[in-house]
């Protein structure tokens, strides 16, 4: 079996990502919010301004969660 590190289909290994990374971190979090948004069921008219209002969202998650 290779090595799974120096395999370059898979890129770069995930140990070498900063967990401090706060653009991925507000990603993830946008990421849940419109899984919740989208799995209530609601209907959406405008995916651009729902997409803004996951990344609003996220923004306060991680502001709060800093306090």
């Amino acid at each position: 079996m290779e090595n799974i590190e120096s395999t370059p289909k898979r890129g770069r290994p995930a140990k070498t990502i900063e967990d401090t990374n706060k653009s991925n971190r507000r990603n993830d979090v946008a990421l849940a919010v419109l899984t919740g948004v989208v799995g209530s069921g609601v209907a959406v008219d405008n995916k651009w301004e729902l997409c803004r209002w996951c990344y609003e969202m996220a923004d306060v998650f991680i502001e709060v969660g800093d306090e």
